[in-house]
């Protein structure tokens, strides 16, 4: 079984920022910040220092692009979970280029979960 990881959700849409806790909660993990847009999550994590962070691309006053390569640039070591609807490869790899270690596709499920805190902390 993974450790208990410290893990950040940034989403927009609170159902998503529920599903994510339950799921997230059922696997001994802990939801310890959250935040609905992309200047708001770059101020939390600094703040927070999750182990992992979800962070949704499509999200109002800053896009999660430009929040990860601010988070990045402070935080070169930090673990971003990208969440897109759009299995975009030219996205995708943006992400990943930008540091990104993982992402997963909306609608996602307890395995992508799994999976993608997986490689976050491995």
């Amino acid at each position: 079984m993974l450790l208990m990881a410290k893990i950040m959700v940034a989403e927009d849409q609170n159902d998503l920022v529920e599903f994510l806790r339950d799921i997230l909660e059922m696997q001994n993990h802990q939801v310890v910040a959250t935040a609905s847009n992309g200047e708001e999550a770059v101020e939390v994590f600094n703040k927070a220092r999750p182990d992992v962070l979800f962070l949704d691309i499509a999200m109002p006053k800053k896009d999660g692009k430009a929040a990860l390569a601010e988070i990045m640039a402070a935080h070169p070591d930090a673990k971003v979970v990208m969440v897109t609807a759009l299995d975009d490869m030219d996205t995708i790899q943006e992400c990943t280029a930008k540091g990104a270690v993982a992402y997963i596709v909306k609608p996602f499920n307890l395995d992508d979960i799994k999976r993608a805190i997986s490689v976050a902390l491995d």
